[in-house]
């Protein structure tokens, strides 16, 4: 099982909404955590999923961008109540355990969720022990641990439900300075040894920005599995030739896609969807703005693992 963690940023909640149709029946269950204070986006996208069928899990105390203020609270328990008033269907709420989360309101979220499945993110939070004291006779329906923040002690305390495991795979540089290939994530081939399912922040990582300076350089980012290498998830970066000023991000675009387009036609990866979008823009001469070619990256990544792991 395969969950991708989602910041629900314009881009990302677009590809699910596209996608909707895709993830029916496959082994991916989407994480989203909402990020924006506006929701229709976030609203149209799960419209989609649960039309779908999409098994995916929505973050009740999201606490990043505009949910960083705590004001902005109401907006997403509103949001939240609304859709499950509505209708949850395939729909799992999600509650992030951080090093500042406050038990009461954990323990105010299962009460009040009670009812419904929950998938409790584990991000940081020191003691296992509260959380196990907690959620005895809740409806827990998966642990996720955020690979790097919590230890193997603090996982096994957690003995029921599967558990999922969450890495951060893209190592975050400015754009020029990314070497040609670098290795991703091994969780693909590894992670059945230990959890019932694996993730990962896609090729945006876990660090969260809501705001970017000039783009000096253009950068395409494309995982592929290396079947000569057990299955091993390695990441390649296209880089415009140019990378000393921000002028003609459009040209730039298409120096980096060039090297892209050269290595898919040379066999190099694995024939997707999102690969021959690519390939139609580079025969069109096409630029659809920075945002959409991140979005066909986050595409192939989904698309390659899909098809790894079959329906």
């Amino acid at each position: 099982m395969y969950f991708p963690y989602m910041r629900g940023k314009q881009y990302e909640l677009l590809l699910l909404k596209e996608q909707a149709e895709f993830l029916h029946g496959k082994s991916i269950f989407p994480i989203i955590e909402p990020v924006k204070s506006n929701t229709a986006s976030l609203n149209r996208t799960l419209g989609a999923l649960l039309k779908s069928d999409v098994k995916f899990t929505l973050v009740a105390n999201p606490y990043l961008g505009d949910y960083s203020n705590k004001e902005n609270k109401r907006i997403i328990t509103d949001f939240v109540d609304g859709i499950i008033a509505t209708n949850i269907g395939s729909m799992k709420l999600g509650i992030i355990l951080t090093p500042e989360t406050i038990l009461d309101e954990v323990q105010f979220l299962l009460k009040k969720y009670q009812q419904y499945p929950i998938t409790l993110i584990h991000s940081g939070y020191p003691k296992a022990d509260h959380i196990v004291d907690l959620i005895e006779n809740n409806n827990i329906y998966a642990h996720v641990f955020m690979e790097n923040l919590n230890s193997r002690i603090y996982r096994k305390k957690f003995t029921s439900t599967p558990k999922i495991i969450v890495s951060d795979g893209f190592v975050k540089r400015p754009n020029k300075e990314y070497p040609e290939i670098e290795h991703f994530s091994e969780l693909l081939a590894t992670y059945d040894t230990e959890f019932d399912g694996f993730g990962d922040f896609l090729i945006v990582g876990s660090e969260y920005s809501d705001s970017g300076g000039p783009a000096y350089a253009v950068t395409i980012h494309l995982t592929y599995i290396d079947r000569d290498e057990e299955n091993d998830m390695f990441i390649k970066h296209y880089i415009s030739d140019r990378t000393n000023t921000s002028d003609d991000p459009a040209g730039k675009f298409f120096e980096a896609l060039s090297k892209l387009v050269d290595d898919f036609e040379n066999g190099i990866f694995e024939d997707t969807s999102a690969l021959n979008e690519y390939k139609r823009l580079h025969n069109s001469e096409h630029y659809p703005g920075l945002g959409y070619v991140k979005k066909l990256s986050m595409q192939n990544h989904i698309e390659i693992i899909a098809n790894h792991l079959g329906g």
